[in-house]
């Protein structure tokens, strides 16, 4: 799990944050070139939605493509589901249960795992503390300009960043 994540939960397993973990900059990605319909029609709402809980950095990018996916595979399921109901009839003459079924329920799993990941269900969010936005917007750019005089420092003194104290 990512520092950031732990920090804002807490650290509920109060072993020893990592204070090297590479730094991403939050930001309102763009949805990426050559993504298919799917990702473009869902995209601008949860990378808003990720941008303004403060979890969307570049690293988060492929997921939320992910998501988009399977979001769309999601509802185009159901719709089959209310078009042609929940059996359909088997080659052998019995009803069964439409395979539609299981895709939109894998579909479903798939999104709450994300969702999950990234802290978009009420029991993920209970487990995330958050400041007032004001406060969060206020610690990440004082976050960033830390980071950025060490890395100043670091290249002043040609070493790595943990050797530059």
């Amino acid at each position: 799990m990512p520092t950031r994540i732990k920090q804002l939960r807490g650290n509920p397993g109060k072993r020893p944050l990592n204070a090297n973990e590479p730094y991403l900059p939050r930001t309102l990605l763009k949805c990426p070139r050559g993504a298919s319909a799917n990702v473009r029609r869902h995209w601008k709402r949860f990378a808003i939605l990720l941008h303004n809980v403060g979890v969307l950095t570049e690293a988060e990018g492929p997921i939320v493509v992910a998501l988009c996916e399977e979001w769309s595979t999601y509802l185009k399921a159901r719709a089959h589901l209310a078009r042609h109901g929940l059996v359909v009839l088997s080659a052998g003459g019995s009803y069964k249960p439409s395979p539609y079924i299981g895709i939109s329920n894998a579909a479903m799993a798939n999104i709450l795992k994300m969702f999950g990941e990234l802290g978009m269900t009420p029991a993920a969010r209970t487990r995330v503390r958050v400041a007032d936005p004001l406060q969060m917007s206020l610690n990440l750019e004082l976050e960033q300009l830390l980071w950025r005089e060490k890395v100043i420092v670091a290249n002043r003194k040609g070493k790595g960043i943990d050797e530059a104290k």
